[in-house]
């Protein structure tokens, strides 16, 4: 049995760092169960499949990341008398996540990276396996949120909560520390150094007025209620 687990496991480690590197189309299941040492039918054994592996991969990583937001914002939500301002929300859903993409010695580190290129290569078979994880999570924050924000609709609310989704990318992939701008890096492991801004800059694109009246781009008129022209 417990030469199973290790064969398990160690498929996993490889699975992971070969997917976060190569992506999943270019990784294939004969490559991950050579490096792991295993026989070469030892992810049908384990796992059924490379869809299923993948699958494996992302929620051995993803739990810890999603309990740690649940209960940072079930802890916030605890006194009913005070609900949650909308920083308070964002830090609850952004700071488990930013911890694991900046250091490295986190052992889930790497699957933020996953993640992202996930995210934005898109690959067809798996493209439900990636966003599930997430769908629970993002409902009980926007819960929160329609409280925080009750002027936004619920929609409205999950359009802005996915550009999160997408600022998480942008500093899981290092783009925020890009040598293009140096001097305006944030200091290496000063991981409020990195949230703070954030959270500044996403709680005000929380509380701009609604889009939902905005009308088409091509004309004249303003984009949206509350906003005005030049002239």
């Amino acid at each position: 049995m417990g030469r199973e687990v290790d064969t398990r496991e160690r498929l996993l480690d490889v699975a992971e760092r070969l997917f976060s590197e190569q992506g999943y189309e270019g990784t294939s299941g004969r490559q991950i169960t050579i490096e792991a040492e295993a026989n070469i039918a030892a992810i049908h054994y384990h796992f059924g499949g490379k869809k299923e592996l993948l699958h494996a991969v992302l929620i051995r990583r993803q739990e810890p990341i999603t309990r740690a937001r649940l209960d940072r914002l079930e802890a916030l939500q605890a006194n009913p008398n005070r609900p949650p301002s909308v920083e308070e929300i964002l830090g609850a859903f952004l700071e488990p996540a930013l911890y694991r993409a900046r250091h490295p010695e986190n052992p889930t580190a790497r699957i933020s990276k996953l993640v992202s290129r996930l995210l934005i290569e898109k690959p067809k078979e798996v493209d439900s396996i990636v966003t599930a994880p997430f769908v629970g999570v993002l409902a009980r924050f926007l819960d929160a949120l329609e409280v925080a924000v009750p002027d936004i609709s619920r929609k409205e609310l999950f359009v802005r909560l996915s550009m999160v989704v997408g600022v998480l990318i942008h500093i899981a992939t290092g783009m925020q520390e890009a040598p293009i701008l140096p001097d305006f890096a944030p200091p290496p492991n000063d991981d409020e150094a990195v949230l703070r801004p954030v959270i500044a800059f996403l709680a005000a694109g929380f509380r701009a007025p609604s889009t939902e009246k905005a009308i088409s781009i091509e004309s004249s008129e303003p984009l949206a209620t509350g906003y005005a022209t030049d002239d």
